[in-house]
C-alpha cells in the first residue's frame, strides 16, 4: 500500500487512555471532511518501540466507523510510538503520529509530544 496524497489523514490530536503496564487505547477524528470521512475504509494502526533506529509493526485495523484501537504487548517503562492511517481506494494518507511512555502503574506523557491528551476511561465505552 503506498501512501497518496488523495486520502485524507485521520484528525488530531490522538488520544491516550486506559494505560496499563502492557497495554493503552488510542483514539482519533474522522477527516475533517465528510465526503473524505465516507471515502475511508479502515484505519491501520502501527506502533513503534521508538529509539534512532525505530521499527513499525502492524498491530491491526480499526473499521471506518471506529476510531478506538486498543494496543497490546507493550512493556513497562518504555517510549512507545504509534501512528494510524486512513486507507480507501486510492492507497493510505499520510499518519497520524504520536508517542508516550508506559511505566508501572501509570501514564506518563512526553512532553515533546503534546499531540497526545490523556482522556478518562469508563467501563462499557469500548476504549
Amino acid at each position: 500500500m503506498y501512501v497518496s496524497a488523495s486520502v485524507p489523514a485521520p484528525a488530531g490530536p490522538l488520544h491516550i487512555s486506559c494505560v496499563t503496564t502492557n497495554s493503552a487505547s488510542i483514539g482519533w477524528y474522522k477527516p475533517h471532511s465528510s465526503a473524505a470521512a465516507s471515502r475511508v475504509r479502515r484505519y491501520v494502526i502501527e506502533k513503534s518501540e521508538g529509539g534512532k533506529h525505530a521499527v513499525w509493526i502492524l498491530c491491526g485495523y480499526s473499521s471506518s466507523n471506529s476510531e478506538v484501537y486498543r494496543l497490546t504487548h507493550l512493556t513497562g517503562g518504555k517510549q512507545w510510538m504509534v501512528r494510524v492511517y486512513a486507507e480507501n481506494e486510492d492507497g493510505r494518507s499520510e499518519p497520524l503520529e504520536g508517542s508516550f511512555m508506559t511505566k508501572k502503574g501509570g501514564l506518563c506523557l512526553s512532553p515533546m509530544h503534546a499531540a497526545f491528551h490523556e482522556i478518562p476511561c469508563y467501563a462499557g465505552t469500548g476504549i
